[in-house]
């Protein structure tokens, strides 16, 4: 409960900073960021970095992160609801709209390899915080069969956001540590329903 409206209040307040009225949780308006491609990944001067072992193999992973199994709820803080615009089969070009309690977004994806890779952009967010956002999920096959997850969230503040970001990082770093915290836990149920079946 705390996380998300300390979250909600850097929202509120970001919101002001543009001019806009309105309650954190209501989105009068959407905010377009800047595209970018993959390299951004590399280009980032800002990023989260998450680690995570599990013994489920990537092609599970992948269907975690990806959504495909619709678990976002349970493991990403603040996720309420994620709605394609696109028709299935899901993959490079799909989009997608995600309402969190704090921001509604609208995310497209630039790489989808089963099992492998998955890299994600937003276009748009009710946030007016970012000018550029991108995730990077890789995923490597551990010779016992699980899977190491390496997740970048790289990222480039508007100018007149850019003064709060000292303020801004540390609460949005541990929201991302949160997330990696649930997707592990989200791990090690799927590894003991496997087990279980089996």
């Amino acid at each position: 409960k705390g996380r998300v409206s300390t979250t909600a209040t850097i929202a509120w307040r970001a919101r002001r900073l543009h001019g806009v009225s309105g309650c954190a949780y209501a989105f009068p308006r959407m905010y377009r960021l800047d595209r970018c491609d993959e390299t951004f990944v590399i280009e980032a001067r800002r990023r989260y970095v998450n680690l995570v072992t599990t013994c489920l193999n990537p092609d599970v992973v992948f269907d975690v992160v990806s959504n495909m199994l619709g678990l976002e709820q349970e493991w990403f803080p603040g996720s309420v609801l994620m709605t394609w615009k696109t028709p299935p089969p899901y993959g490079v070009g799909s989009v997608r709209e995600h309402q969190l309690t704090y921001m509604r977004c609208v995310e497209d994806f630039l790489v989808w390899e089963r099992g492998r890779r998955l890299v994600l952009r937003l276009t748009e967010c009710s946030l007016p915080m970012l000018s550029t956002y991108l995730e990077d999920y890789r995923l490597t096959r551990r010779i016992d069969g699980g899977t190491d997850l390496t997740w970048e969230v790289c990222y480039r503040p508007l100018p007149i956001v850019a003064i709060l970001h000292p303020i801004i990082r540390p609460i949005f770093a541990r929201d991302f540590r949160n997330a990696t915290q649930g997707l592990i836990k989200v791990f090690t149920r799927l590894a003991v329903e496997k087990k279980t079946l089996a």
